[in-house]
C-alpha cells in the first residue's frame, strides 16, 4: 500500500516496538477518526492514516478494497487508511492495535470478512451465519448450521476443510470450524469478535472421541509437544487426528521434528 519505511524513531532498551515515532521526510502521519478524517488531538485514539507520494495505487483487480483504503484527505491528497489503531503524543505515534478485522497468520495479512464472505459462498444454505476469529495465528471460524444434528456437522466440517484445500490460499484456511448455536453480539448488533474465543470451552472438542486406551509413553510425549505447537491441551489429542485440522502447517511441522 504505501512503501516499506514511513516513520522513524530511535529506540531505547526500555522503549516498546509499538512506538513508531515521526515520519520521515516527504511522509505524512495522522491519527484520524470518522469519514470526514478529522485529525484527533494529541492523547485520543484513532486510525493511523499515511500521506505522501509514496502512497500506492491501489490494489490490483480489488476495486471495492481500493476504495475503502485508498482516500482523499482534504488537506494531505491522497492517502491510506492502514487499519491500526493509534494514538500521538511527544514520542510521536505508538500503535494501538487493529481497528479493524485484519490480522496476520504465518506473517501474511488476512481480512476475517473475506474469509467469512468465503465460507458462506462455500458452504450455501447450510451455514445460516459465520464469524472468524484469530487465536495463537490460527484461524476458527464459529459457524451456526440451519441443522444442527452432529451428522450433518461433521460432514460440513470434512466438507469445509477439503473445499478450502482446493480453492483458499493457505493463510485464509480456518484450522478448526466450531458449529455454536448463535454467535455473540454487541448491543449494537455487531458481531463481538472478543467474545468468540470464549465459546471454546464448551464446544472446541465437542463430538470428539475419547481414546479406547491411555497413550503409551512415547505417544504422550507426541501428544505434549503436538499440544504445545498448535495451542491445544494433551487431553484434547486422540488417535487419529488430523494434524492439519488441528492447525499445523510446514513451520510447525519442522518445529515438531526438531522438538522430538
Amino acid at each position: 500500500e504505501c512503501c516499506v519505511y514511513n516513520s522513524v524513531r530511535i529506540m531505547g532498551p526500555q522503549d516498546s516496538p509499538a512506538q513508531i515515532g515521526h515520519p520521515l521526510g516527504g511522509n505524512h502521519l495522522m491519527v484520524v477518526t470518522g469519514a470526514e478524517l478529522q485529525a484527533q488531538v494529541p492523547g485520543e485514539e484513532g486510525e493511523l492514516l499515511i500521506a505522501g507520494a509514496q502512497v500506492g495505487e491501489g490494489y490490483l483487480r480489488r476495486p471495492d478494497l481500493t476504495l475503502l483504503r485508498f482516500v482523499q484527505h482534504p488537506t494531505l491528497g491522497r492517502a491510506y487508511l492502514t487499519g491500526d489503531l493509534a494514538r500521538e503524543d511527544a514520542q510521536g505515534i505508538s500503535l494501538l492495535g487493529r481497528c479493524d478485522s485484519q490480522v496476520k497468520v504465518r506473517g501474511q495479512r488476512v481480512e476475517l470478512e473475506e474469509v467469512e464472505h468465503w465460507i458462506l459462498a462455500a458452504a450455501g444454505s447450510l451455514v445460516v451465519a459465520v464469524a472468524v476469529t484469530c487465536l495463537h495465528g490460527r484461524l476458527l471460524a464459529f459457524c451456526v448450521p440451519s441443522d444442527p444434528t452432529p451428522k450433518v456437522r461433521d460432514v460440513l466440517r470434512a466438507t469445509l476443510h477439503w473445499l478450502s484445500q482446493c480453492s483458499a490460499p493457505s493463510q485464509m484456511r480456518p484450522s478448526r470450524y466450531v458449529f455454536v448455536e448463535a454467535l455473540p453480539c454487541t448491543a449494537s448488533g455487531k458481531i463481538a469478535r472478543g467474545r468468540l474465543n470464549d465459546l471454546l470451552t464448551d464446544s472446541d472438542h465437542e463430538g470428539d472421541e475419547v481414546p479406547d486406551r491411555p497413550f503409551s509413553e512415547v505417544e504422550s510425549v507426541v501428544a505434549e509437544i503436538w499440544a504445545a505447537e498448535l495451542g491445544h491441551s494433551p487431553a484434547s489429542l486422540r488417535r487419529g487426528v488430523n494434524f492439519f485440522e488441528l492447525g499445523g502447517h510446514s513451520i510447525a511441522a519442522l518445529r515438531i521434528c526438531r522438538a522430538l
